[in-house]
């Protein structure tokens, strides 16, 4: 395919480049990376994908204050996923077009945790799901986990020292802001406050597609009001 074509262009041994057989490149992507994770796992039996996401509530919160971000709707509509819901809103759709920017981002998120959920079903062993809530809670304990699933020799005393260094404690594109688990959650409450109204009706609207699709709502529902 033509993802497939892109995923084996010479430019990926530069960017993944090793210095040593024993080590693992790590690389982190944002969301419109998605498009490449089927064709990268299905070409590469030892690539492993671990996609950290947030419940509906929480990703409403994050992205509401910052709307240009919406994730592209060529993008969207590209995921494969089989519903009726994305037929009836297609990214050009005058349905989809007809949406609010936060009940646009209900559809987005829906999409990308269903895209993203099949591959973890279907590849197990390739793909691991990373509450980002939870991360911020327990950051050794799930620093671990992904460790294990990588492959790493890492022990509980080497998360712990990564978790309480600098990394964990200082903004990641501006090291004079501090930062930590906690600061992130007041945060994510000051954001929640600010955009509480548009919150409301994205989730009522979650609430409302789940009830018209049911095969949806079985893998969704659990996720929409955290």
């Amino acid at each position: 395919s033509v993802l497939q074509g892109v995923w084996r262009s010479p430019l990926l041994p530069v960017l993944s480049r090793r210095y040593h057989d024993s080590e693992t490149v790590l690389v982190k992507t944002s969301s419109v990376a998605l498009r490449f994770m089927r064709s990268a796992l299905e070409a590469t039996s030892g690539a492993r994908a671990v996609f950290m996401y947030s419940g509906l509530r929480t990703h409403l919160a994050v992205c509401l204050a910052r709307p240009k971000d919406l994730f592209p709707g060529d993008l969207y509509d590209g995921l494969g996923v089989k519903s009726k819901l994305f037929e009836t809103y297609k990214a050009g759709s005058d349905a989809f077009q007809a949406l609010s920017i936060a009940e646009r981002m209900v559809l987005l998120w829906m999409k990308r945790m269903l895209f993203v959920m099949g591959l973890a079903k279907a590849r197990e062993e390739q793909v691991l799901l990373l509450r980002m809530d939870d991360f911020l809670e327990k950051p050794s304990r799930r620093l671990l986990d992904v460790a294990e699933f990588f492959g790493l020799p890492l022990s509980s005393e080497v998360t712990d020292t990564i978790t309480e260094g600098r990394t964990f404690k200082e903004y990641a594109k501006d090291s004079s802001v501090p930062w930590n688990g906690t600061i992130q959650a007041t945060l994510l409450q000051g954001r929640a406050e600010a955009f509480a109204d548009d919150i409301a009706k994205g989730v009522a609207f979650a609430a409302k597609l789940l009830l018209e699709h049911g095969g949806v709502a079985k893998r969704l529902k659990a996720f929409i009001h955290q």
